[in-house]
């Protein structure tokens, strides 16, 4: 049975490394990395993890088109929701400021259909995906206005992604806790 595990908490909260830890011993792991190189962190976590268990993972970096990336991997791991949803943003609106509500709604279908599509992937080959994302409704009001437009479209795509999760957890410290 396919399952889906959807990963919150603080930036430098442990999510990436309970991700690693979770997998460490699966083989032909695709670590889908949204940002444009993957922290020396990680990387170190993911060569400890590979050799220790004589496994390998495939790690992309600047990862798109992602229910094609995942096809022919049994686990993977979408790092992170978050920078996923920036670029997203970045393609399609020059003033985060002064965008419109249409053009917001925009944004948070397309990059929810994307995690949806990839997550429909995931279950047609009976994987595991591992979705991390950066937790932003436990922050006060931004009083900038553009940051304050990120946290609402990145705050209504988590919602729909852990909706869709078999799993949910809150990392704090390093410290996971599932909620769902």
């Amino acid at each position: 049975m396919a399952k889906i595990i959807y990963v919150t908490g603080g930036a430098q909260s442990g999510k990436a490394r309970w991700a690693v830890n979770y997998l460490g011993a699966m083989d032909n792991v695709m670590y889908m990395c949204a940002y444009d190189s993957l922290k020396k962190t990680i990387e170190g976590r993911i060569d400890f993890h590979c050799k220790k268990n004589g496994v390998n993972w495939v790690v992309q970096s600047d990862a798109k088109n992602l229910n094609q990336l995942v096809k022919g991997h049994k686990f993977a791991v979408l790092d992170n929701l978050g920078e996923y949803t920036n670029r997203a943003i970045k393609e399609k609106c020059d003033d985060l400021a002064n965008i419109t509500i249409e053009l917001r709604k925009e944004i948070e279908k397309q990059v929810s259909d994307e995690i949806t599509e990839l997550i429909w992937e995931v279950k047609e080959i009976d994987g595991t995906l591992v979705i991390l994302s950066v937790e932003i409704g436990l922050s006060h009001v931004p009083g900038d206005r553009a940051q304050e437009n990120y946290r609402n479209i990145l705050g209504n795509i988590n919602q729909r992604i852990a909706h869709q999760a078999h799993e949910v957890y809150l990392v704090i410290s390093g410290i996971p806790s599932k909620i769902k």
